[in-house]
């Protein structure tokens, strides 16, 4: 077997001690070096939660190390205290700066609980309550209010509004804006587009094809909304329309 020269073994030995004692130096600086002490904390990402509150349940502490941070811990605080959040993350940025990027979730459909308005998710669950809903974009489940006594996370049960989302689960992305308005009663559910008019959906069965209908319908007929009264797709091979001249 060959032996390595002394010299050499001694030079990779003294290199691996001098390597370390660089890496020891350097994870010395990085923990205690007033040089990443957090100086700044950004929130991004927020539309509808308040920055300052976000920043006080993650709770980074100023003018301490910013490696020494538990940010899994503070990233389930801030999912658990906000509904709203569907993705959080927090990263560091050197030397002093902390960044908070917030995902919210996109409120699936508007319910309402006298006086406010309740945002919810797609399963239901409470996102936010408002006062009012002119700048979100989620139609409205009417035929159906909730107590004003509900909170935030909370998530509702009705079977009325498990029908809605199961319909607007299968409304594929570019026919939601046909769906402005819902109203689900116990044999059927009904839309209703821009317009007044309502659209006799029935049962949740042929989404797809009822709303593709629909599209078609309204293409066709330029003043549909000025004399149509209601459409009945429920069964979308025999179309009923309903107009101020009469039924066609």
């Amino acid at each position: 077997m060959e032996r390595r020269p002394f010299g050499q073994v001694l030079f990779r030995w003294l290199l691996s001690l001098v390597l370390l004692g660089l890496l020891s130096l350097a994870g010395y600086f990085m923990l205690f070096s007033a040089f990443f002490h957090i100086k700044v904390v950004e929130v991004t990402g927020v539309y509808t939660l308040d920055p300052q509150k976000v920043e006080a349940v993650a709770s980074i502490p100023f003018d301490e190390n910013l490696f020494l941070q538990d940010n899994l811990k503070k990233e389930r605080d801030i999912l658990k205290a906000f509904p709203i959040v569907e993705k959080v993350r927090i990263r560091q940025v050197l030397p002093d700066k902390m960044i908070i990027e917030i995902t919210e979730k996109s409120p699936r459909l508007v319910a309402l609980a006298p006086p406010d308005f309740l945002l919810l998710d797609q399963r239901g669950q409470i996102i936010d309550i408002v006062g009012e809903v002119n700048q979100v974009n989620a139609p409205m489940l009417t035929g159906i209010t909730f107590s004003h006594d509900v909170a935030e996370g909370q998530l509702l049960v009705s079977a009325d509004l498990r029908k809605a989302m199961e319909f607007l689960k299968d409304v594929p992305e570019n026919r939601r804006y046909l769906v402005r308005e819902i109203t689900v009663s116990k044999s059927s559910l009904s839309i209703f587009p821009e317009g007044s008019y309502e659209v006799i959906i029935g049962g949740a069965d042929e989404v797809h094809r009822k709303m593709n209908v629909l599209e078609a319908l309204i293409r066709e007929s330029a003043l549909l909304g000025n004399t149509i009264e209601y459409i009945d797709l429920t069964n979308p091979d025999k179309i009923i329309k309903k107009t101020k001249e009469g039924i066609q």
